[in-house]
């Protein structure tokens, strides 16, 4: 079966790349890997952000499938959810190296 590399593949790709070019996203993701999983107060101690920064970056990567939640009680916990930005990344490889390896025929 043949890979074909095309825009509608790179565009899958797009939300994720907007969400991890964001220093500040960055930086709350790493402390959800670090922790597993945190609630929006946790995020806010653990970084220099206030509650409203830290609530609209995980509306983001919640709306980009990055970040998940769990509610239990009165709060949300955020965990990271990356199978479906992995399988869109790992169609991108995919087809470019199918690409590259065609070119070089």
């Amino acid at each position: 079966m043949e890979t074909k590399c095309s825009i509608e593949i790179f565009n899958k790709c797009v939300p994720v790349f907007e969400m991890l070019k964001d220093e500040q996203r960055q930086a709350l993701i790493i402390n959800i890997v670090k922790h597993k999983e945190l609630n929006v107060t946790e995020l806010v101690e653990l970084s220099n952000l206030s509650m409203p920064a830290v609530s609209h970056h995980l509306k983001l990567l919640t709306q980009s499938g990055l970040v998940v939640s769990t509610k239990r009680g009165t709060k949300k916990y955020y965990r990271l959810s990356l199978n479906a930005a992995l399988n869109h990344l790992e169609e991108l490889l995919a087809s470019l190296r199918t690409l590259v390896n065609n070119e070089g025929e």
